[in-house]
């Protein structure tokens, strides 16, 4: 009989504090490598971390997948498809186009995870952006940061230099 214990993650650091508003990163991260350690030790159980992919955090699977390494866990990665303003399909085609690059770049193609990693930029590219769910998706993202006083081109600087350009001035800062 084996076990599996999935710890649902979106990041690590402010990024996971941002995208799990009032946690905190230091409590959820002293609680992974505790489990990741107890697991180790478990001939029937599985310890892996669940990073739910969306248009906020895709850039930094390579991040994640790092930490996994680190922590000596597995990550496996699942994707948002509702509400359609989080699915990844919904970038616009020249973001999708940077962050491949970027993926492509960052991860080693012999790791364990590549293969899901290629899945799922199959999967962004299979459909064209909805310009209505990208606007959706930066709106929602803007009132957020509004009644949280955040701001998400701070916490994801990297990612926000990518997709300024098409923010129509809904997410901008200056």
């Amino acid at each position: 009989l084996e076990f599996r214990r999935v710890l649902f993650r979106s990041g690590i650091n402010n990024r996971f504090e941002y995208m799990r508003y009032m946690a905190d990163w230091n409590t959820v991260n002293k609680n992974i490598i505790k489990a990741a350690d107890w697991f180790k030790n478990s001939d029937n159980s599985i310890f892996t971390l669940c990073y739910t992919v969306s248009p906020l955090n895709i850039w930094y699977i390579d991040e994640i997948v790092k930490y996994g390494d680190n922590v000596g866990v597995e990550v496996y990665l699942n994707l948002v498809h509702y509400p359609t303003h989080y699915n990844i399909q919904n970038l616009p085609e020249k973001v999708k186009d940077q962050i491949e690059e970027h993926l492509r770049n960052s991860i080693d193609k012999e790791h364990p995870i590549w293969n899901s990693i290629n899945n799922i930029l199959i999967f962004m590219k299979q459909k064209k952006c909805d310009i209505e769910n990208w606007k959706q998706f930066l709106l929602t993202t803007k009132i957020h940061d509004t009644y949280r006083k955040q701001k998400y081109s701070e916490i994801f600087p990297e990612f926000y230099e990518v997709i300024k350009d098409y923010c129509e001035n809904i997410l901008r800062n200056d």
